[in-house]
């Protein structure tokens, strides 16, 4: 169980694996904080696996110490970053921070200006430095950084020739000796004439790893590979917009037992799950760019400048609408409604309904948690159903 390979895709026995398990508490930590918690619980959860197998990895590679340099590509809000950040790392997370795009959400503008918003780790200061830059083609340094991770991103780069542009820049961007950490999306089944659902969302096979990501890079995989995973994995598999639907709600620790697991995932007739590659860069090695890259320079540099006009006409457009208004008056407003906010959320936390139905929802969380419990109760809502139909019938006919 203790034998745990550096690239492999999920299984549900990683979350018990006394390798993986340090990683998997520090990763939750950041999200039990904000349910209000002290202590870490270990709730199976895609993402957090994805985390905690890329700071295994560059934990057991030597490179989460003080000094050590890291890069984020496709990063946005990673908690990744600020666990490293928190153990002394000085941390460059990349992303288009500053444009507007789909992502925008998880890359917000604010990170060039406050990360600490945006995490619960404290860290020293300075050793989060974001940089807006695209992932095709990096404005970071070449034989530069220690390590380099990427969670979630790089099978949403809208192309395998976009994906293996950013593959070669991974590459060239870490010393010798350096080591990349990578988590995407792994296709277990799905139609045969139709690699993937949508080009939003690349759905890889050990092949395209190796055509796409492993290759470009230039990197050697970290000992051997392990492509397959557990039946109990896949018995919990779950269906991707149900899934969605419930994780967007989770504020508490109750409603996150109740969404997750997310390990095995099923859409429009695709099988799919995480799956984590662990990269080095041979000592000897040179980076010499094969021109993937290259390939994407003229578009990245018409959609920057385009971005950074945008961006400078809308810095004149505030300016112009609050630099003159006084600094305490629009905290004064700011404060109003926060306060505004406070009073409606007393409101609704004291009100009748909420305090009546709470017993309801504590047990129907309490069933859904429950296979046996859950069983029953479907069973009782169809007999129910069953002679709620009956008497309508018999209304019916008697009429």
């Amino acid at each position: 169980m203790n034998n745990l390979p550096y690239t492999k895709i999920i299984d549900i026995a990683d979350f018990s694996n006394p390798v993986l398990l340090p990683h998997l508490q520090d990763i939750a930590r950041g999200e039990m904080l904000r349910f209000g918690l002290d202590k870490a619980e270990i709730i199976p959860d895609s993402k957090q696996w994805e985390c905690a197998m890329m700071l295994r990895t560059l934990s057991d590679h030597g490179l989460i110490r003080p000094g050590a340099l890291l890069a984020g590509i496709g990063a946005g809000t990673e908690e990744t970053t600020f666990a490293l950040a928190a153990k002394g790392c000085v941390v460059f997370p990349t992303d288009r921070y500053l444009e507007n795009t789909p992502w925008s959400d998880v890359a917000p503008a604010g990170m060039m200006v406050r990360p600490a918003q945006f995490s619960q780790y404290d860290y020293p200061r300075g050793s989060v430095i974001p940089v807006h830059t695209d992932a095709r083609v990096l404005s970071l340094p070449t034989d530069f950084f220690d390590g380099v991770y990427s969670a979630g991103s790089i099978e949403h780069f809208g192309s395998l020739e976009a994906v293996a542009a950013s593959a070669e820049e991974i590459g060239r961007i870490l010393k010798p000796g350096g080591v990349a950490v990578i988590s995407t999306e792994f296709r277990l089944d799905g139609p045969m004439d139709k690699r993937w659902f949508t080009d939003d969302c690349i759905l890889f096979t050990p092949s395209l790893l190796q055509e796409f990501i492993i290759g470009p890079s230039g990197l050697e995989v970290i000992g051997t590979p392990e492509y397959t995973t557990s039946d109990a994995t896949y018995d919990s598999r779950v269906v991707l917009i149900d899934f969605l639907d419930k994780a967007k709600k989770v504020s508490s620790l109750a409603d996150k037992r109740n969404a997750y697991p997310n390990l095995v995932l099923f859409h429009d007739g695709y099988l799919f799950c995480s799956v984590h590659l662990a990269l080095k860069k041979p000592v000897t090695a040179s980076s010499q760019s094969n021109g993937r890259s290259a390939v994407f320079k003229n578009v990245v540099e018409k959609e920057s400048t385009r971005a950074s006009a945008i961006l400078t006409s809308q810095i004149v457009e505030w300016t112009g609408s609050y630099g003159n208004q006084k600094a305490d008056v629009l905290m004064e407003e700011l404060n109003e409604q926060a306060s505004r906010y406070e009073r409606e959320l007393a409101a609704l936390r004291n009100s009748r309904s909420l305090r009546y139905t709470q017993p309801f929802r504590e047990a129907a969380n309490a069933i859904r948690r429950n296979p046996a419990a859950l069983a029953t109760a479907l069973f009782v809502l169809r007999c129910l159903r069953g002679i709620r139909n009956l008497v309508t019938k018999r209304k019916h006919g008697a009429a």
